[in-house]
C-alpha cells in the first residue's frame, strides 16, 4: 500500500530500525489474521500529523499491533490478530477496542488520536474484526495531548482496574487529576494534596479513558483502563 509502509515482512524489518531509533513502539508481528484501516490523504492533512510521524494502533492493555509512518498520500494501516497458536497475545484479539496515537521523533511527543470511525464501511465502532476494513473519516489531536515532563516519577496503578486507580507522585503537592474520554470530553476534575491520591471509578462505564496529572513541576497523560 502507499503511504503506510506496512504489511510485508521486508517494510516490516524496516520499520523495525526505525523503530529502534524513534519510536517508543515494539514492532508488530505478522500474523494471518488482519484488520485494513484506510486514510486518506485529505483526513490527515486536515490533522496536526506530519510526514515522517508514526502511527501505532493498540489495544485496551496498551499492546502496539499495527504501526505505520505517514508520506503524505492515500494510504492503510494493516492491524494484526491474534495468534490462537501462541500462548503469548501478540496481536489484537476479536472486538479488542482500537486507540490509535501518533508520533513525533523530531520533538518525541506521543499523543492520543481522536477517530471518526465511516460509517459506510462493514466495520465502522472501533473494533477489531478478522478480515475487517475500517476507514477514518476525521482524525485529530486529542486535546489532552501534552509533551511529557517527569513522566516517570509519577505512578498510576492498576491499570487497567476494575474500581480505584491511585496516582503516585513524587511528593506531597498540590496537583489537578483530570480523566477525559477518548473523544477529549472532560468526565472530572479533582485537586489533590497528598503523595498518594485515590481516585473512585467504580461508577464509570468499561473503556478506555484519558488520565492526566499536572502539578507545578509535573504533567503526565496516560491511557486508563476501565474493566
Amino acid at each position: 500500500c502507499n503511504g503506510f509502509k506496512v504489511g510485508t515482512s521486508k517494510n516490516l524489518t524496516g520499520f523495525g530500525n526505525l523503530l529502534g531509533l524513534n519510536s517508543p513502539w515494539q514492532l508488530p508481528k505478522l500474523t494471518v489474521s488482519t484488520h485494513t484501516i484506510a486514510i486518506s490523504s485529505n483526513t490527515i492533512n486536515n490533522s496536526e500529523i506530519y510526514t515522517g510521524d508514526f502511527i501505532g494502533a493498540f489495544d485496551e492493555s496498551g499492546n502496539c499491533f499495527g504501526v505505520g509512518i505517514w508520506q503524505g498520500e492515500n494510504t492503510s494501516i494493516t492491524l494484526f490478530g491474534n495468534d490462537p497458536l501462541t500462548q503469548e497475545k501478540d496481536g489484537f484479539s476479536e472486538n479488542d477496542f482500537i486507540s490509535l496515537q501518533a508520533y513525533n521523533p523530531e520533538t518525541k511527543e506521543e499523543t492520543d488520536l481522536v477517530i471518526t470511525w465511516d460509517q459506510s464501511l462493514p466495520q465502522h465502532n472501533g473494533t477489531f474484526s478478522t478480515n475487517g476494513l475500517s476507514a477514518i473519516s476525521e482524525l485529530k489531536l486529542s486535546a489532552t495531548g501534552i509533551q511529557f515532563l517527569n513522566r516517570n516519577e509519577v505512578k498510576i496503578y492498576p491499570n487497567p482496574t476494575t474500581d480505584k486507580v491511585f496516582v503516585k507522585l513524587p511528593s506531597a503537592t498540590k496537583t489537578t487529576i483530570s480523566i477525559f474520554d477518548m473523544k477529549g470530553r472532560l468526565i472530572t476534575r479533582n485537586q489533590f494534596t497528598e503523595m498518594i491520591n485515590e481516585i473512585d471509578l467504580s461508577s464509570y462505564q468499561k473503556g478506555i479513558y484519558i488520565i492526566e496529572v499536572k502539578g507545578e513541576t509535573i504533567i503526565k497523560t496516560e491511557r486508563l483502563i476501565k474493566k
